[in-house]
Parts: structure tokens; C-alpha cells; sequence
């Protein structure tokens, strides 16, 4: 069912473009967000084409992986970052950065694009550099927080950013990236820290924090910190694959 899905969806891509939107209505197949990028509400579906051919050698969905995530670097990347573009036309919608779409140098890196993954992830690092952090949504434009958007200041540890850092790393031992772990770590540490654990920022640029420590901080973000600080666990000595949710399979 999840590979008829992946399908159905791929062979409703524009085209003109090859390009995916964002929500579809299943009864009808019609788009109902023209909108098309690689942050909230399409990044898992990229994410899961590679890694269903990494897990179960399926050749059909390497080539819709393939053919999609040449669509997006042909139409929504503008110099290191990704806008989101009209599904249609390929014309550009919103300059966001969105913090979900820190996974993308992972998985360009996975594809074996690791030029084009350190250019991205160094873009966002200096947006994590600036703010202790990646906040929701950012001007990549204007480089300023979207002050007037109260959910895009927020910054709740998510693990994309460290995921594609430890792929990299993985992928390249370039010292760099432990360099950049180090400062999100440190981040956390001095920035995050709350009496009874580690806490979202409900403002990223007064760095007020929120009553709240979500899931994935124990569950996906400080794995990633403990995998790219040790490069002898299970992980390195076997063949594993993650889901979007940092569970483990074997490859």
C-alpha cells in the first residue's frame, strides 16, 4: 500500500515541471496546495523514495526519488537554499527557510551529492549560528526572523540540522562537522537548559523559553548528537537505514 501510494502521488507531479505539491485530496487525485519544496509536508515523502531503494533495492522508487529531487534542484534552489515554488511553473512562492528542511543536505548527501549538501548545511548553519538554533521559519532573503509570526519564531530542538551534520560527517570525516555539532551542543546546553530537562524557545530572538520539551529531542535530536560525537557504535559497524523518526533498520 505504501509503495501504490508513493506512486499514485508521483504520477500526479506536474508536467511541465516534475514537481510535487504539498496536500492532495485523496478522493479526487487533485492538488489542493500547488505549493512545492522540500520543508513541512513534502519532506518525508522524498525522504522515504530513497530510502525504500536503500532498504529493499526497489528500482522504481530510486527513479522517482531521482526524477523529483532533480525537479526540485532545477526549480526551488536558489544559490544554497530552496524556496517554495509553484508546483505548475516552477515560480518561486515564499523565500522560507523552514527548520524541516535541514534534512535535505542528508539526504543530498545519501544520493552522493555531497558538494551541494555541505553548500546548504553551512547556509543553515549560519542561521543556527546567529539564533543558538534554527527557528521555525527564517528570511533567507532579507536574513531576518519573520517577527511578525509567533510560531515562526519558535526553535524546538528539532534533529534535522544534527541529522544531515552526521551524515556528513559519515560521509566525508571532515572535522568541520564535529566543529558545528560542538556549537549546537553547546547551544543546548547553555541556551535550552531548563530545571527539569531542556525546553523549546518560544522566541528565538529573546530566547524566552517554552514549557514544553518535545519527543524527538530525546528521541531523534540527541541521538544524532551521540552518533556524530562516536564513530564506534552499532550504527558505524553495520548497515542500517533510518526512518524519518530516527528508528533503526537493517539494511
Amino acid at each position: 500500500k505504501g509503495r501504490a501510494a508513493a506512486r499514485a502521488l508521483f504520477e500526479r507531479r506536474s508536467r511541465s515541471t516534475g514537481l510535487l505539491g504539498k496536500h492532495i485530496n485523496v478522493q479526487s487525485g487533485k492538488w489542493v496546495e500547488s505549493l512545492s519544496g522540500v520543508g513541512s509536508n513534502s519532506d518525508s515523502f522524498y525522504e522515504y523514495l530513497a530510502k525504500m531503494y536503500a532498504l529493499f533495492g526497489d528500482d522504481e522508487s530510486w527513479t522517482m526519488f531521482a526524477d523529483t529531487y532533480e525537479a526540485i534542484e532545477r526549480h526551488a534552489r536558489r544559490g544554497d537554499w530552496y524556496a517554495d515554488v509553484d508546483m505548475f511553473t516552477g515560480k518561486p512562492r515564499r523565500h522560507h527557510f523552514e527548520n524541516l528542511q535541514a534534512f535535505w543536505p542528508g539526504l543530498q548527501a545519501t544520493a552522493g551529492d555531497l558538494g551541494a549538501a555541505a553548500r546548504s548545511l553551512n547556509a543553515f548553519y549560519l542561521v543556527a549560528d546567529d539564533w543558538a538554533g534554527l527557528p521555525e521559519d527564517f528570511d533567507y532573503a532579507s536574513m531576518q526572523l519573520f517577527a511578525s509570526s509567533k510560531p515562526s519564531l519558535r526553535s524546538p530542538l528539532r534533529p534535522e540540522l544534527l541529522e544531515s551534520t552526521w551524515i556528513l560527517h559519515r560521509a566525508t570525516r571532515d572535522p568541520s562537522w564535529l566543529w558545528a555539532a560542538a556549537l549546537v551542543f553547546e547551544a543546548v546546553q547553555q541556551v535550552y537548559k531548563a530545571p527539569c530537562g531542556f525546553a523549546s524557545l518560544k522566541h528565538a530572538a529573546t530566547q524566552a523559553l517554552d514549557d514544553e520539551m518535545p519527543s524527538f529531542f530525546l528521541a531523534e535530536t540527541t541521538k544524532y548528537l551521540y552518533l556524530i560525537f562516536d564513530n564506534d557504535t552499532l550504527v558505524d559497524r553495520g548497515d542500517f537505514v533510518f526512518s524519518t523518526e530516527a528508528h533503526l533498520f537493517s539494511a
